[in-house]
């Protein structure tokens, strides 16, 4: 499990034990250890204590899983002119307006063998290019899914020149890791509010 989310969830297991423990505290041999009154106090002091845990981890959980998500953003490029060295980006420039027609004009098959040769001949300066107008052409000339699917693919194979691969694997492996717990979380609380079920909380 990824580590921060592991962190996470050992707390909460260690919150869970607490209140089961105290639970178990306010009976002997099945018997009540304390009033009624006393009882009910102590029962509602520990589920508050283990309520208010539950809050943090759920609210520090959300909060990996949001930067995670923003990570795999990140991970990626908005604009990959801007990942391009001076001679690259000169070679880009002069490349941009003839690009840029056939994306204006070509069909999207055509542009899919455009792309892939782009991305086959592994200069960076091209597939940047390549990438800026295949992007446009996707939400505008081919914004059907269907029409436009076969192309998609070929620019997500652009986009991986410029990403940070082991960034975004990272990200990815904290955002499955949160979303598993979230899930397990909740299940957990479900079953203990069905049937007191009192089970470990663990990730997916």
């Amino acid at each position: 499990m990824n580590a921060r989310i592991d962190k996470i969830a050992k707390t909460l297991e260690a919150a869970k034990a607490t209140y089961q423990q105290g639970l178990d505290s306010l009976k002997n041999n099945g018997r009540a250890v304390y009033a009624p009154d006393e009882e009910a106090r102590r029962r509602q002091e520990l589920q508050s204590t283990y309520q208010a845990a539950q809050r943090v981890a759920q609210d520090e959980l959300q909060s990996a899983i949001a930067e995670a998500e923003q990570a795999i953003v990140d991970a990626g490029v908005a604009d990959p002119l801007s990942r391009l060295a001076s001679g690259d980006l000169e070679k880009a420039s002069h490349l941009r307006g003839f690009v840029a027609d056939d994306y204006q004009s070509l069909t999207a098959a055509v542009l899919v063998e455009r792309a892939r040769e782009a991305l086959q001949g592994g200069d960076k300066a091209t597939i940047a290019v390549h990438l800026r107008y295949g992007r446009q052409a996707l939400e505008t000339r081919f914004s059907n899914p269907g029409e436009g699917y076969e192309l998609k693919q070929a620019v997500t194979e652009l986009e991986e020149v410029f990403t940070d691969r082991a960034k975004r694997d990272a990200a990815q492996a904290t955002l499955d890791a949160g979303q598993g717990l979230q899930v397990s979380m909740a299940t957990a609380n479900y079953l203990e509010r069905t049937y007191g079920a009192q089970r470990p909380i663990r990730a997916a």
